[in-house]
């Protein structure tokens, strides 16, 4: 991943609460920061399943965290011949 796809809280103008920006992963991103190994479709429907990586839902957005997308795809491993010794 890349180092500009990070969850960020960025507090902007004079006092703490008066404009906090909130940027994260959207689905065509992830597809994108993941070359196409999760794709967009797919993550929609899991989605709608209750499977696949973690995300939240703020109104009608959905934000995926980078530290959820790495890992869900290094939490299902194949076990090769090799790796097993």
């Amino acid at each position: 991943m890349t180092k500009n796809l990070y969850w960020v809280y960025e507090l902007t103008g004079g006092d703490l609460m008066s404009e906090i920006k909130m940027i994260g992963l959207t689905d065509v991103q992830v597809e994108g920061s993941t070359n196409g190994i999760l794709n967009k479709g797919t993550l929609r429907n899991w989605r709608s399943q209750g499977k696949g990586p973690r995300f939240f839902k703020i109104g009608r957005k959905v934000i995926y965290r980078p530290e959820d997308i790495e890992r869900f795809l290094f939490s299902h491993p194949v076990l090769t011949q090799d790796s097993r010794e």
